[in-house]
């Protein structure tokens, strides 16, 4: 009898399994996308610092200019002040000469444009005046006008009220004039200049989304969509940053609207009048968070597919040669049973080409089986019998006469099938 013991297959190296690999590209995601995370979290960082200086900036921006209008408004006090004061000692110098009438001291006025000229005798009593003036101011004027009754003095400027500057000059033969002069020029440097009209024109700008000058009372000067803004009592940050000489930042909410909003003392002259609050919009860090979430998105994604696509096309490439290894087995045992049978066995292709000839009919038909394989059955055994099988005639023992090539004769018994595929 044969032996079929089967060979003992030689040692694999041990293969790399799928599903480590995708647990490697897994955690290679996860590890990518929680480096990315952090990027975006320190581009946010670096972002709202960047809001920050642009705040400041705009701050310092109103500060200065405050600073300036309020420079300004000293030099025009000065030079009205001057003006007042030289038309008042001339018509001081005019009423130490003569009499100073209603109707001289209202020409000299007009030609002068001065809202008003009022003399006074030694006891504060009215003279003459180019315009009207009552007790009550008359009353108001006699402490006012003490240094001047004196001696103590020979000139006093002061304003009577947002709208008009006065200057009072003493006369050398007793009595003061008093000329008054409008401070329009100053009222409109205010309002062309000042911090109130700064910040209305920064608040309108883009990305700006409030702009308020606040004190502990109220509010000072806003932009223009300014309604309602919280107060600064009762409001711990906003208390802090008050007493601070830096500017401080936090996330604020304004309208239901979350905002960046900076907060700094103004002072422009080194004494603290409020806060000046900016708040700008965050609306170019949420489009910048979206865009980086989503590239973060996609290439974890992507880790994940490729990890999914790794670990299927080993899986594949394993089973693939596993199938090959065990196709290699079968096809060598079924070899060595072929081999070692005592029956000629010949196996062909649909038309007649030998793929298997083993070595009993090697011995029978004969010729090398190496160079038999790959020849027509017909040119190796030229019989009815072959054609009669390859016809697809089903042969179950069947008797044939065969004589080889020493002459001898011999009888046969043939048995033939075909052999069908699933697809038959």
């Amino acid at each position: 009898m044969a032996d079929f013991t089967p060979d003992i297959a030689p040692v694999r190296p041990t293969a790399l399994k799928p599903g480590y690999l995708a647990a490697l590209f897994a955690v290679l995601a996860v590890v990518l996308g929680a480096f990315a995370l952090y990027g975006l979290q320190q581009e946010r960082r670096s972002t709202l610092e960047t809001m920050e200086r642009g705040a400041r900036s705009l701050a310092e921006a109103v500060s200065s200019a405050e600073e300036n209008v309020l420079r300004a408004e000293v030099d025009m006090e000065a030079l009205v002040g001057e003006r007042l004061l030289d038309n008042a000692r001339l018509l001081a110098e005019l009423g130490s000469k003569q009499a100073l009438s209603d109707t001289l001291i209202e020409r000299l006025a007009a030609e002068h444009e001065l809202d008003q000229v009022d003399v006074l005798d030694l006891e504060g009593r009215l003279l003459a005046s180019s315009g009207i003036v009552d007790d009550d101011e008359l009353d108001g004027w006699q402490e006012a006008l003490q240094p001047l009754f004196a001696g103590l003095e020979q000139a006093l400027l002061f304003e009577l009220d947002q709208r008009l500057f006065a200057v009072a000059v003493a006369m050398r033969n007793g009595g003061v004039v008093i000329v008054r002069a409008s401070a329009e020029r100053l009222l409109e440097l205010r309002i062309r200049s000042g911090a109130g009209r700064l910040i209305q024109e920064i608040g309108s700008n883009k990305g700006v989304v409030y702009m308020v000058l606040q004190d502990s009372l109220g509010l000072l000067a806003a932009s223009s969509n300014v309604v309602l803004i919280d107060p600064i009592i009762g409001d711990t940050f906003l208390e802090s940053a008050l007493v601070k000489d830096a500017v401080d930042s936090r996330l604020a909410t304004f309208e239901g609207e979350q905002v960046f909003e900076a907060v700094i003392p103004f002072a422009p002259q080194g004494e603290t009048l409020g806060l000046l609050r900016i708040g700008l919009s965050l609306d170019e860090l949420r489009v910048q968070e979206r865009r980086g979430k989503l590239q973060v998105l996609l290439l974890v994604l992507l880790l994940l597919v490729l990890g999914a696509v790794g670990a299927g096309a080993v899986t594949v490439r394993q089973n693939l040669s596993l199938l090959g290894d065990a196709y290699t087995r079968i096809q060598t045992y079924s070899s060595r049973i072929l081999t070692q049978m005592a029956d000629a066995v010949i196996a062909t292709d649909p038309v007649g080409v030998i793929e298997v000839f083993n070595q009993a009919a090697e011995d029978l038909l004969g010729g090398d089986r190496n160079e038999v394989r790959g020849r027509r059955l017909q040119e190796v055994w030229p019989h009815e019998i072959v054609d009669r099988a390859l016809q697809g005639e089903e042969l179950l023992g069947a008797a044939c006469l065969y004589t080889n090539k020493e002459g001898d004769e011999r009888t046969l018994a043939v048995s033939s099938s075909q052999v069908r595929n699933a697809d038959g």
